[in-house]
């Protein structure tokens, strides 16, 4: 994903009703994306911290 997309309505639209529904999410967060350059929210979370909000379920 890439901060345009994260912050497309119709991502927050899904995203609001996936939370809604009682599902846990684990990020996106904020660094520099696979396209050169570009940075900002839309970053997978390190496969170790997506370990541990598992986790800490």
């Amino acid at each position: 994903m890439n901060p345009k997309m994260w912050t497309a309505t119709a991502t927050q639209r899904n995203l609001a009703t996936i939370v809604a529904d009682g599902a846990m999410t684990i990020g996106p967060v904020a660094g520099e994306m696979a396209e050169s350059g570009e940075t900002g929210t839309g970053r997978m979370a390190e496969p170790l911290e997506i370990v541990a909000a598992v986790d800490a379920f």
